[in-house]
């Protein structure tokens, strides 16, 4: 059996959102109906396929199919994200999935209904380990797809709750930009940056709306809905190489050790250059400065966005992702442990 989960990004704010028009009954029966209205709108495009069980998970929604209807599994993830891509007009409030799949040949019908087993395990797995907007399967499911279904998958890392690196075959499937914001932020140009590839003047705009979503949340943090926005916008035009979630995910598998963390995302400097000159690796701490940014997809996952704002987080001034400065003046120190904090953070925002 395949098993196939769907599970609703940043809900939680959703839910805030809706629950003062249409209270706490109103709103459960709101998200059952129509998450399974999408679900049965997407099977019903497939022949004469019908899964072996189906149940909604409030936020989100769990089916299982037989082993030979694997190409049909993909075509109903890729019809449902189509369905939600055109939901998500610039009149209501985008929603997102996650969306992993994962095959369980030991398991049986009592299995299914208690939704128990290895299979259940690690498909909530994956669906968690998920871009927004991706589809994470496991080798098992991986192979069952034909071949031009299997090509469209890379494979990318994610960590395991045990803190083991794992490795899931991906694939994008929803496309359209969401650019809400809690704070009426304009993030076009910042579409239209990444969009054309132009990574250094995206990166700036990421500085100054990020910037703003500060100074607008009262100094005091960030709001999930536009950091949300930035990262799917990142996410999606660097193919799942750059973002705050991308980040998030490597800040975890190194056990969030900001200097391994800065080696793995590139930013940091070894001591000697490549004529065996030393660097002014101790002037900056053996941490990147502005000319030392890769600016094309050719840079280690995770090396954008730098994001250089300037915001007080525990007594510092820092540029996110770059060099901080004490606000009494004692000199530079580095801003990666501060990133960290931030990137920390966002595990309130479900990215």
């Amino acid at each position: 059996m395949i098993i196939v989960q769907l599970d609703m990004v940043n809900s939680t704010e959703i839910v805030k959102n809706l629950h003062y028009q249409i209270g706490h009954t109103g709103l459960k029966t709101f998200f059952i109906s129509e998450i399974k209205k999408y679900v049965t709108t997407a099977l019903e495009t497939l022949p004469n396929i019908k899964p072996q069980f189906e149940n909604n998970t409030g936020d989100g929604y769990i089916l299982v199919f037989q082993n030979d209807e694997a190409e049909f599994v993909y075509d109903f993830v890729k019809k449902f994200c189509e369905l939600i891509d055109q939901r998500n007009s610039p009149d209501t409030r985008s929603w997102w999935f996650r969306v992993g799949a994962a095959k369980d040949d030991q398991i049986n019908i009592n299995d299914i209904k208690l939704r128990v087993g290895m299979g259940f395990q690690r498909v909530k797995e994956l669906e968690t380990a998920a871009i927004p907007g991706w589809f994470f399967v496991d080798n098992s499911t991986h192979r069952c797809f034909p071949n031009d279904i299997q090509n469209k998958f890379s494979q990318k890392d994610y960590k395991h709750k045990s803190n083991q690196m794992k490795r899931a075959w991906a694939c994008q499937m929803m496309f359209s930009d969401d650019l809400n914001s809690d704070h009426n932020i304009d993030y076009t140009t910042l579409q239209l940056f990444l969009k054309a590839g132009d990574w250094q003047k995206a990166d700036l705009e990421t500085s100054e709306v990020m910037r703003q979503i500060w100074l607008a949340h009262n100094k005091n943090g960030f709001s999930c809905t536009d950091l949300c926005t930035i990262d799917r916008l990142w996410v999606k035009y660097s193919s799942g190489r750059f973002g705050f979630s991308v980040q998030k995910r490597i800040w975890e598998s190194v056990n969030r050790d900001y200097e391994k963390f800065g080696n793995r995302v590139g930013w940091k400097k070894s001591w000697w250059n490549n004529i065996g000159e030393i660097t002014d690796w101790w002037s900056n701490k053996g941490w990147i400065t502005n000319n030392d940014v890769i600016l094309n997809t050719e840079a280690p996952a995770g090396h954008l966005p730098l994001g250089h704002v300037n915001v007080s987080i525990n007594n510092y001034w820092t540029w996110l992702g770059g060099q901080s400065y004490r606000i009494n003046g004692n000199g530079a120190e580095s801003g990666v442990a501060i990133y960290g904090y931030f990137l920390s953070t966002l595990s309130n925002c479900n990215l």
